[in-house]
């Protein structure tokens, strides 16, 4: 496709995909055999969604920034009537704080925060065969490595993000590709190693000993038990890193890997592309050991007031034109294919791994560390409380 007609298509895309979305809720009529989702209201095919959503005529959103922008929303409320109001956050803890405290009918969530989601029962699972686009998104993102209960549906992805091992050039000039150089070699380098402020980054610290320390049989780095929460919280405990506020999440596109000044640590694609355009000579590469990443879903509300108006927007952002459009503003893998014929850069899914899954099979998706370790260890595993008190003491002891 040439670079004019690739921009043709992606301004047609993002003007008719709701459309296309619609005219397939009209043309189809897919029943269910048995019920898999308790939303009141919520049509059982596609074409009484559509109708449905027309009566409605409104749909509330609570999405991190950008992730409901107006370049798709507002195709979207035109073609299905379903007015939007989106409201923003920018951390989990406005989020859930959002969550408590307004009426929502759809929320974008990342893997921690839709795991704390699915274990509250707080969103509804999801009947995917009226959601035609969720069939067509790459092999990766869907089946069980995806916030379940009782093995129900819960999300719809909405693209992926690896934790990436940051490098400056004149630190490292020479070519790096194991996490050995920030958890072992960062032991000598004091604050110029940076780490998000972020509990989460326990299960990076667990992905090195996972390859590092095989006798402490570390299988999936947000599964750990006393004695392994130990050890990775000990290997932080030897870094003189310094904390950058934030996380590794959506909410948090904007902040970069510490400084300038800063040699070595961890970041997500974005945050490294900024500090790039600031001038910095810097890479990012991820490990040999493999490394987190995060998933980014929409998720539906068990007490949706707009079920239908819902279920179209977990289509919409799914399809092609959305996909591209968002992926290149937030710095994301789309999961739809067809994306990549569609972005405005046409390298754009090559170098963001977009289709090829097994680049993602080292990358472990961030999720809620619950006390069941889900294999045969039963409940023996450290929850998020514990991980939240580890983290804590080892910032006091800083």
């Amino acid at each position: 496709m040439t670079d004019k007609g690739r921009k043709t298509a992606y301004v047609v895309a993002l003007a008719s995909v709701v459309a296309a979305v619609v005219g397939v809720a009209i043309g189809c009529d897919f029943r269910r055999d048995t019920p898999s989702t308790r939303l009141a209201g919520l049509g059982s095919s596609l074409h009484e969604i559509q109708r449905g959503a027309r009566a409605e005529g409104r749909l509330e959103l609570v999405a991190w920034p950008g992730y409901a922008a107006a370049p798709w929303v507002e195709p979207f409320a035109r073609q299905t009537g379903c007015r939007v109001d989106v409201h923003e956050v920018a951390t989990p803890e406005a989020m859930f704080g959002a969550l408590d405290t307004r009426a929502w009918d759809a929320v974008s969530v990342s893997g921690a925060e839709a795991g704390r989601l699915v274990a509250d029962r707080r969103v509804a699972p999801l009947d995917r065969t009226l959601l035609p686009n969720y069939a067509v998104l790459v092999k990766g993102v869907k089946g069980p490595s995806g916030p379940s209960l009782d093995g129900a549906p819960y999300d719809v992805p909405f693209g992926r993000a690896p934790t990436l091992l940051f490098l400056r050039d004149d630190a490292f000039p020479e070519e790096e590709d194991s996490s050995t150089v920030l958890w072992e070699q960062g032991r000598r380098l004091g604050r110029l190693v940076a780490l998000p402020d972020d509990p989460l980054v326990i299960g990076d610290a667990a992905v090195y000993l996972k390859a590092a320390r095989p006798d402490l049989r570390i299988d999936d780095p947000y599964e750990l038990d006393e004695k392994q929460l130990e050890a990775a919280v000990r290997l932080l405990r030897g870094l003189d890193a310094t904390f950058v506020p934030g996380a590794l999440g959506p909410g948090e596109q904007a902040s970069l890997p510490g400084s300038a000044e800063t040699a070595v640590g961890l970041a997500t694609p974005s945050a490294v592309d900024a500090l790039a355009r600031s001038g910095v000579a810097a890479r990012a590469v991820k490990p040999v050991e493999g490394t987190t990443g995060r998933i980014d879903e929409w998720m539906v509300s068990r007490k949706a007031e707009h079920p239908n108006c819902a279920y179209l927007w977990l289509d919409y952002v799914a399809s092609p034109g959305v996909q591209a459009a968002a992926a290149e503003s937030l710095g994301l893998a789309p999961v739809n294919p067809a994306a990549c014929e569609l972005t405005r850069d046409p390298n754009y899914c090559e170098e963001h791994h977009a289709t090829d899954d097994a680049w993602w099979d080292d990358v472990y998706f961030r999720t809620t560390p619950l006390e069941d370790c889900g294999d045969a260890r039963g409940a023996a595993c450290t929850n998020e409380e514990e991980w939240k008190t580890a983290w804590a003491t080892l910032r006091q002891r800083r």
